[in-house]
């Protein structure tokens, strides 16, 4: 049960399953999933973790040893999370610096059993100091500024720290919450007092983890179903999305001004549900499924050249420049320079025209349908839809 609870309370998700208790158990039955842009996450907060732990180290201040693991070593290491990450460093430095007094946890993992039954979660840094508690947080996505104000994130993670110290704190009146983005150039605070904090966690904490529990839980669609593992399958989103239809596809002279804003405002939603759609279909089809008005066929692809430096070769040869500033002309650029002829003549064997991606398409389509036995076993990825997550 604890582990349970644990994938139905997770402070990452609290954003969602605060507005649409529903969502909890949905996404706790759910397999999780990862993507690129989750695992480049990790392994920019895994290099947070060194640089802050290296440089209270050289400070002759010990929080905790140094991880084992080079985290310069990730494959998704480079210039600009080691700047972003340094970043973060300073910004922890000097948070701690300015404190009076303070004591400082790094990846701290909190207990939030009292609110929310098998709860827990890790901070990235947790500064305490006479009456003030501050929590920052790394976010390294790009794809959405995320604001400090009343982040429910933050706030459980306050209520975890709080049980956790207040016995070394039992004076904290004054919670900051720090969100630290670097790539969006994004530093955003919000300050509350305990009393906020505990009123927050009775009026509004307590009684959705009380309705999870219980099983009354209640569906409701809005921005929070961006983070949902349940998103595309969901018929109350549906539901939401399908409102649309009541202006009968309209033309907009007979819209009054409200209703084009609403459309409009609307309009991402919607694509974003369909496209979810789709890709759910598309991986349907990968793992074998028929539909019926649906097959796989292969989508379009563009030629590349394999071996640039023997095709510039070539060119040279011929006392002709094949050359961009820093890198190869297209190959477009190249037939034209050469001549498409002499071209392939020269250099066909080192231009490939690769597999398309299995796409879905409309039976209608005129090209072949192809049987999902014929691709690759790692084609079914290709259409894993990317977990967007705001806690990266």
């Amino acid at each position: 049960m604890p582990d349970t609870h644990a994938k139905l309370f997770t402070p990452s998700g609290s954003h969602r399953w605060l507005e649409c208790t529903a969502s909890a158990k949905l996404n706790a039955e759910l397999a999780d999933t990862t993507s690129s842009f989750a695992e480049e996450g990790t392994a920019a907060h895994s290099l947070c973790e060194y640089k802050v732990l290296k440089a209270f180290h050289d400070m002759d201040i010990h929080i905790k040893d140094l991880p084992d693991e080079d985290p310069t070593k990730s494959p998704y290491y480079d210039a600009e999370m080691e700047e972003c990450c340094t970043e973060y460093c300073n910004f922890v430095v000097d948070s701690f610096k300015h404190a009076k007094d303070p004591m400082i946890f790094i990846e701290n993992r909190l207990d939030l059993d009292r609110w929310m039954p098998g709860g827990f979660g890790t901070a990235d840094c947790i500064i305490c100091s006479e009456g003030v508690m501050h929590i920052i947080d790394f976010k390294y996505g790009k794809g959405v500024e995320v604001d400090a104000t009343e982040n429910s994130q933050l706030m459980c993670y306050a209520l975890g720290a709080i049980d956790a110290l207040e016995f070394l704190y039992d004076e904290i009146r004054t919670i900051q919450l720090t969100i630290f983005q670097p790539r969006l150039h994004n530093i955003s605070a919000w300050g509350l007092t305990y009393e906020d904090l505990m009123s927050w966690a009775e009026t509004k904490l307590k009684p959705a983890v009380d309705a999870i529990l219980s099983d009354n839980c209640t569906y409701k669609a809005g921005e929070h179903c961006r983070f949902c593992k349940a998103k595309t399958m969901c018929r109350a989103r549906a539901e939401a999305n399908l409102e649309l239809a009541r202006y009968d596809f309209r033309n907009p002279p007979e819209l009054s001004d409200l209703e084009v804003e609403e459309v409009v405002k609307k309009a991402s939603d919607l694509k974003d549900w369909l496209e979810g759609l789709q890709a759910y279909m598309e991986k349907k089809a990968l793992e074998g499924y028929q539909w019926n008005e649906f097959k796989l066929v292969r989508g379009r692809s563009v030629r590349k050249i394999v071996k640039p430096d023997e095709v510039a070769k070539v060119f040279i040869e011929q006392g002709k420049d094949p050359w961009k500033p820093q890198e190869l002309k297209t190959l477009t650029e190249l037939e034209k320079l050469m001549g498409k002829k002499a071209f392939n003549e020269a250099c066909g064997q080192y231009v490939m025209k690769p597999e398309g991606k299995p796409t879905l398409v409309p039976r209608s389509d005129k090209r072949d349908e192809i049987s999902p036995s014929d691709l690759k076993s790692s084609a079914a990825e290709d259409f894993a839809a990317p977990v967007d997550d705001i806690e990266i």
